[in-house]
């Protein structure tokens, strides 16, 4: 695994923490990431089987040092990845977050068009004419999954206490990271229908772009349907009001798009079901709004090789708002 800070944060309810793993860029990609690392405050891992330190709390000396260090890290870009489903395995250490996404942002093993193999995202960056900027990935298991506390009932379908948690690591994450520019989500299969929480008044005009990897579209709306007993609201109703209220901020030159990546192949959604969504946020499309990537023959978990290349590809593009590449 990259070197990363494995830290218990607090969650919206008193009491219960939740594991998390914050990544930085410059940390995993540079040669001095070693004295990085030597002054940081809290210790380093590379493993999926290091004890988490908490930092949740405010008065905690550990926890006030940490957010000196990570202010002086002069992190530009955020971003906030959501797992799979818990009761099937999903956890923040699944390979197209801990793997594919942190490569994304590392820079390293990148084959782009016109670059020799190996080029960093810095090159990348520059060659399409966007700024590179530092940016820190923070992830986090939901509720009963890893060393989370707390639970989110027999089955974990209910999805209004991951999305007022999600607020609850944002109001953490602002608070570390105060001269951010840009804000993302990341949410791959079920972690898709928490990222399209519209964001509260503090992300408004700073949240650039969602980008959903695989989202379960007809599972999302069978349980949205009205004789399903769960206090869900429907994921294209949740898509619509993130995409009204983040257009909404004081930026007006900001405008959130966002991202659906799938695999043809998807063992949940089948490739008719995603080209309908798409014909019926067409609109969404022709503006730009709505970008959608599609893998001929991928599944939907990404573990061959191809797949997991080409869904590289897809992260660093849209980090670099590549939208027709």
């Amino acid at each position: 695994m990259y070197p990363h800070l494995h830290v218990l944060l607090p969650s919206s309810s008193p009491g219960i923490a939740l594991e998390a793993r914050l990544y930085l860029s410059d940390v995993i990609s540079s040669p001095a990431a070693a004295v990085e690392i030597e002054y940081c405050p809290v210790p380093f891992s590379a493993s999926a089987r290091s004890r988490p330190v908490d930092v949740g709390h405010p008065s905690n000396e550990q926890s006030t040092k940490l957010n000196a260090w990570l202010k002086s890290r002069a992190v530009q870009r955020l971003i906030v990845a959501c797992h799979p489903w818990g009761k099937l395995g999903g956890s923040c250490l699944d390979p197209v977050i801990s793997q594919h996404l942190v490569t994304s942002i590392s820079g390293q093993h990148i084959d782009d068009s016109g670059l020799e193999a190996g080029a960093s995202l810095t090159r990348i960056s520059l060659a399409r004419g966007m700024p590179n900027l530092q940016t820190a990935l923070l992830t986090w298991n939901v509720r009963g999954v890893g060393v989370s506390q707390g639970s989110l009932g027999l089955l974990g379908l209910s999805n209004r206490t991951n999305e007022r948690d999600l607020e609850a690591l944002e109001d953490w994450a602002f608070e570390q990271f105060s001269v951010l520019k840009d804000y993302r989500r990341m949410g791959y299969s079920w972690g898709s229908w928490t990222v399209v929480t519209p964001p509260r008044s503090s992300a408004i005009g700073l949240l650039s772009s969602v980008l959903l990897v695989s989202p379960p579209l007809s599972i999302f709306t069978l349980l949205a349907l009205p004789f399903v007993p769960i206090p869900n609201q429907s994921f294209s109703k949740s898509l619509e009001a993130l995409m009204t209220s983040s257009n909404s901020g004081p930026d007006s030159r900001r405008h959130a798009n966002t991202w659906l990546a799938y695999g043809a192949n998807d063992e949940f959604t089948s490739r008719e079901t995603y080209a309908k969504w798409g014909e019926d946020h067409r609109a969404m499309l022709s503006t730009g709004a709505l970008v959608m990537r599609e893998l001929e023959d991928a599944g939907h978990f990404y573990r061959h090789t191809h797949e997991g290349q080409w869904l590289l590809r897809v992260f660093v593009d849209w980090l670099a708002g590549d939208e027709a590449a």
